[in-house]
């Protein structure tokens, strides 16, 4: 409804410290109707990822934590939230650290994107706006409006994207494991590998 506290258009001025994507699609779509239904797309397009790499991993507790992670940062996407529920990105940290074990850098980014997504800046932006009358400019512009005062639901979204290369390029280390002890046993002992001719050969000579 507009005016209330849950209202995530632009002219709102609570949307500022709400956290869905609601918040940016009611820049693109006047409609209620319409924005609504964006967002709940969006959202099913991400979810729909989000099960196919889980689905593909294999069951361990890494991985659990992992989908996990990712879970906890996309729930917050399709509802209203406020900005301090990014309190429940407290479930994303094990995996934060599972992946800068395995991954570095892509860890990294994910560490320091769960951090910063916990303290938001969009209220004192708003309200340096304010003061200096450049509120209406910025609402007025899109791209500006985004950047400014949805950034929080761009470094979410960021944050999920993050966790999904993550969920789909991180195998199970057991697998890894697999091969590489199957290729120490052939350096070891490189007559165990199958060779036909070779061993063709030895039945020859064996008859």
């Amino acid at each position: 409804m507009p005016g209330a506290i849950d209202d995530p258009r632009p002219a709102s001025e609570q949307a500022v410290s709400a956290l869905n994507l609601q918040t940016i699609t009611s820049i693109f779509f006047r409609d209620e109707k319409v924005f609504n239904e964006a967002a709940y797309a969006i959202f099913g397009m991400l979810f729909v990822a989000w099960a196919v790499a889980v689905l593909r991993m294999s069951p361990n507790m890494d991985n659990h934590l992992l989908s996990l992670g990712a879970l906890s940062v996309l729930t917050l996407l399709p509802v209203y939230h406020r900005s301090y529920d990014t309190r429940f990105l407290l479930l994303s940290i094990p995996a934060a650290l599972i992946v800068f074990e395995k991954r570095r850098i892509i860890g990294a980014y994910l560490c320091v994107m769960v951090a910063l997504e916990t303290i938001s800046i969009q209220h004192w932006v708003q309200l340096l706006l304010q003061r200096d009358g450049l509120l209406q400019s910025v609402r007025q512009n899109k791209a500006w409006l985004i950047l400014l005062l949805r950034e929080s639901d761009i470094r979410l979204l960021v944050l999920f994207c993050l966790f999904m290369v993550a969920l789909f390029n991180i195998r199970d280390p057991h697998e890894f494991e697999g091969h590489d002890k199957q290729d120490w046993a052939a350096a070891e002992n490189p007559y165990n590998s199958v060779d036909p001719l070779r061993n063709q050969t030895e039945d020859g000579w064996a008859t």
